[in-house]
C-alpha cells in the first residue's frame, strides 16, 4: 500500500490500526484494515516495503496522512544492522574539490 493509498483508506475509515515495526536495522509500517487484511507501507513505484532508518521519519509520514495513533514493536529491531547510506557524501566531496580548485586558481 502506497502513501496515497493509505491516505485514501484512512480518509474512508478503512484503516483499523498501524504498527511501526522494527525489523533488522529499519522500521516498517504495518497496516491493519477494517476488512481484516494486513499490508505494509510500500515505496511509491514498487511493492517493496518502505524502510525507514529513523522511526521519527515514519511517524512524520503517518502524521502527514492523518494517522496519529498506533502501536510500536521493536522486538525484532537491531540498530547494529542499520544500513549505512552514503546520501550526498559523494556530491559533497565533488563540490569541496571544485571549491578548492576555484580558490587555487584565484
Amino acid at each position: 500500500m502506497t502513501i496515497e493509498q493509505l491516505r485514501a483508506a484512512s480518509d474512508a475509515g478503512g484503516v483499523s490500526g498501524v504498527t511501526l515495526k522494527g525489523q533488522g536495522g529499519a522500521f516498517l509500517v504495518q497496516i491493519a484494515t477494517r476488512s481484516g487484511t494486513a499490508a505494509w507501507l510500500a515505496k511509491a513505484r514498487s511493492n517493496e516495503p518502505r524502510r525507514f532508518g529513523n522511526p521519527i521519519s515514519a511517524l512524520n509520514v503517518l502524521r502527514g496522512v492523518g494517522i496519529t495513533i498506533g502501536q510500536f514493536d521493536a522486538s525484532e529491531w537491531n540498530p547494529d544492522e542499520k544500513e549505512q547510506v552514503t546520501g550526498n557524501r559523494g556530491r559533497a566531496e565533488a563540490m569541496r574539490k571544485a571549491h578548492q580548485a576555484a580558490a587555487y586558481s584565484e
